[in-house]
């Protein structure tokens, strides 16, 4: 038997397919893609998030991995980008970017 979550669901989830083409060719800077590292026994969490283009790697530790620490953590290490290289992030489906419009916001 089958059933579909309900918790922590991502209103208006932008599908990975929807994203322009030049991000998916990787064309142009400023593009990245994120995720967690989990570490033993979940007692650890680094987000990672590499620039598609560049290959540049930004990586954030984190002291829990709830949607508000996650969502200042990471604002708080991208505001120190160039804003050319602040066009995009795609993220894993966790319910850690449900707030992702906030993380819009504080980033520009």
């Amino acid at each position: 038997m089958f059933t579909t979550e309900k918790r922590g669901t991502i209103l208006d989830m932008t599908c990975i397919h929807e994203r322009p083409v030049e991000v998916g060719d990787r064309i142009i800077s400023g593009d990245w893609e994120g995720d967690f590292i989990v570490g033993k026994g979940h007692k650890s969490v680094i987000g990672s998030d590499v620039e598609r283009s560049t290959r540049t790697f930004l990586y954030v530790a984190l002291k829990q991995k709830d949607v508000t620490s996650v969502i200042k953590a990471f604002a708080r290490a991208m505001k120190f980008l160039p804003i050319q290289m602040r066009q995009s992030l795609t993220y894993e489906r966790g319910k850690e970017m449900t707030k992702r419009k906030l993380f819009t916001k504080k980033t520009g």
